[in-house]
């Protein structure tokens, strides 16, 4: 089970050889100012890498998973649209 407790559109500004320059906007608390951030390529699923181009938008999903025996570990996910 996911417990959600943050979600971010983000739009891609820039791609570089190792990372990627997005604009993230929060979809859970909308009136939060926009952030920017730097993430690494690595942090993706190579079958996105593709996808990443200037303009892109993806999700960026983080929260609370919880095991089926009981532990609780960060989640963190991309979702292309």
């Amino acid at each position: 089970m996911v417990d959600l407790l943050q979600r971010f559109e983000c739009v891609v500004l820039k791609v570089y050889k190792d990372s990627v320059k997005v604009e993230m906007h929060d979809l859970t608390k909308p009136s939060n100012p926009i952030e920017f951030a730097s993430i690494y390529l690595s942090k993706f699923n190579v079958n996105d890498i593709k996808l990443l181009r200037e303009g892109a938008v993806f999700y960026w999903n983080v929260g609370n998973k919880t095991k089926d025996n009981g532990q609780i570990i960060r989640y963190s996910e991309f979702v292309f649209k």
